[in-house]
């Protein structure tokens, strides 16, 4: 008997597909919310946050920090050669105002060619021959209106600053220092102020530093703050006055009144300005009147530095006052335009409304005044300069071009009596 074959049937087997594509295939699209996962994490801790991304999102995130490190060098590459050039150029503006000095003290008369062609005009005003410029430093840090108000410049001062020679300033070096563990750029400059001799203090030198570190977009962070202490004459500190005050304590035996006594306390004085905020007694967490002092005495100085120095004798003139109003006009102008355009859209609402409206509406309110006065303008960087941010508000504007003992300003002042 033939043995039977037997054919087993073929069958094909579809192989599985592999697990992780499958899971690939058949897993729901994330959309990852940024937002949501950086808020939630301390903002501290960054690589916490770029770690909890996407792999292919962390690549692009390290490329771009590498980037932001190649322009943080170009950066600073900019700003050396920057004070390389102030430097360069503050050593040829020294002649200038070498000779500018001499013109103001009158050691000095100009030439014809100093003069550049114009021609003095017969004065109306009868005396003796002048020596030099007169109460020129004065004059121009009156007509500079940041000065005037954010240095407490009283009319006190006037007599005192018109024994002001000269007034430069000094670069200090740029350096890097390790500040809690990060590599940062110390820096500052000096404002000098030379004096003749006067009735009021001994010192001829009075100076004010400051130190700052380098911050981003050309801000600075205050490190420290440096002013001469001043040396008074007797009778003579125009920062104090005396006031009479009732003692608590009765008079004389039998008496009924109470004693009277001469206290001495602070009043305003441009001279203030050489006992600057202690910056290491004001922390993170001090009050904004104690920060907004710090940033005013600091935009003082800035404005000093970048604008009235350089161009001295443009704020005794009053011209240099004349380019800030006029930029401070321009900028209302704009302001103004911005609340034009406010109210048409509001009259269109107010018709849109109406129309809606099948019943009269009652009389429509008027409009508000506009706001509160704005902020005085904060003090220009210049070439360069660094400033805190952000800027304190100032009162109104003085009177410009005073002469000594007559300046414009906005408020009465209570007359400082020297003690």
């Amino acid at each position: 008997m033939a043995e039977e074959q037997t054919t087993k049937p073929v069958v094909e087997v579809t192989p599985e597909p592999v697990q992780e594509a499958s899971k690939a295939q058949d897993a729901p699209k994330v959309a990852f919310d940024f937002a949501a996962i950086s808020k939630a994490l301390p903002p501290s801790e960054g690589d916490i946050f770029v770690s909890s991304l996407p792999a292919s999102v962390q690549r692009r995130v390290f490329a771009l920090k590498s980037l932001q490190a190649k322009y943080a060098e170009l950066d600073e590459q900019f700003r050396e050669e920057l004070y390389q050039l102030e430097m360069k150029y503050s050593t040829k503006h020294e002649p200038l105002y070498e000779r500018r000095a001499a013109f103001v003290a009158g050691s000095a008369e100009p030439t014809d060619e100093d003069c550049a062609g114009h021609k003095a005009e017969a004065s109306a005003l009868p005396g003796a021959e002048v020596k030099g410029i007169p109460n020129f430093w004065y004059n121009a840090i009156h007509n500079n209106e940041l000065i005037q108000n954010l240095s407490q410049l009283a009319d006190s001062d006037a007599e005192a600053l018109g024994y002001l020679k000269d007034i430069r300033c000094e670069l200090l070096p740029r350096e890097k220092v390790t500040k809690e563990g990060k590599t940062m750029v110390k820096t500052g400059f000096k404002l000098i102020f030379t004096f003749a001799e006067n009735p009021y203090f001994a010192n001829d030198v009075l100076t004010k530093t400051y130190h700052y570190f380098e911050q981003d977009e050309m801000d600075a962070l205050i490190n420290q703050c440096e002013g001469t202490t001043i040396n008074w004459k007797s009778g003579k500190n125009l920062t104090v006055k005396m006031v009479k005050k009732q003692s608590k304590r009765r008079g004389g035996r039998g008496g009924s009144k109470p004693a009277v006594k001469a206290v001495e306390e602070p009043c305003e004085s441009f001279f203030h300005f050489f006992s600057p905020p202690n910056v290491a007694e004001i922390g993170e967490d001090e009050d904004d009147e104690a920060m907004e002092e710090l940033e005013a005495d600091f935009q003082v100085g800035i404005e000093f530095k970048d604008k009235l120095i350089p161009k001295a004798i443009d704020w005794f003139t009053g011209d240099a006052a004349e380019e800030y109003e006029d930029e401070d006009e321009d900028e209302d102008g704009d302001d103004d335009d911005d609340d034009d355009d406010d109210d048409d859209d509001d009259d269109d609402d107010d018709d849109d409304e109406e129309e809606e409206e099948e019943a009269p509406r009652g009389g429509r309110g008027g409009r508000g005044g506009r706001g509160a006065p704005r902020g005085g303008r904060g003090a220009a960087g210049g070439r360069g300069g660094q400033q805190p941010q952000p800027q304190p508000q100032r009162g109104g504007r003085g009177g410009r071009g005073g002469a000594p003992g007559q300046a414009g300003r906005g408020q009465n002042q209570e007359e400082c009596k020297q003690q």
